[in-house]
């Protein structure tokens, strides 16, 4: 579609061995595979740090204290760049 957004992310399938608990009004969840999607965030770590055309360091900071594994995995692949500082507003 030619108007569509451009998005970024990934989306877990949740159903099957991801499969949730949720809560009652089903507005959150109670448990889920944590490791499991754990597991493919870090498979898939590498194709989305090469596709990345800036880092803002707030967010790899950010990023760094809630998953650390995650952050180091993300690091180890991100293509030649500059980290864009705190004080750049954009």
């Amino acid at each position: 579609m030619e108007d569509a957004p451009k998005v970024q992310g990934y989306v877990f399938n949740l159903q099957a061995r991801h499969r949730p608990e949720p809560s009652v009004n089903r507005n959150s969840l109670i448990s889920y595979d944590e490791e499991g999607v754990e597991e493919e965030l870090l498979t898939v770590a590498p194709a989305a740090a090469r596709k990345l055309d800036e880092v803002k360091l707030p967010w790899l900071w950010s990023l760094a204290r809630a998953e650390p594994r995650l952050t180091v995995r993300l690091f180890d692949h991100l293509p030649l760049m500059r980290l864009v500082s705190w004080t750049r507003n954009s």
